[in-house]
């Protein structure tokens, strides 16, 4: 689905989003955003429905039909990834 761009006059923006912690709030945000579509499918899955979705490890095991072994090592994976990815 396409998404369109919607102009918002200057006088309407929120000046508190153009505050430097909001700038690099968005950087962040983006900067994640870039490193999740990195990661392996399984590892984001399980990533999202966790940090996301609020699920334990045993949900999401339930969920996925895997050992709650194989979900704690694959967020794990992701996890560290991701950390390299953002650079921390």
């Amino acid at each position: 689905a396409k998404t369109r761009a919607v102009e918002v006059p200057v006088d309407e923006v929120d000046e508190g989003l153009l505050q430097p912690e909001s700038l690099a709030d968005v950087e962040g945000a983006l900067t994640l955003h870039q490193c999740l579509s990195r990661l392996a499918e399984p590892s984001r899955r399980l990533i999202l429905m966790a940090y996301l979705r609020g699920l334990t490890y045993e949900e999401i095991a339930t969920q996925e039909s895997v050992p709650i072994g194989t979900v704690k090592s694959r967020v794990f994976r992701g996890l560290t990834q991701l950390k390299e990815c953002m650079g921390q």
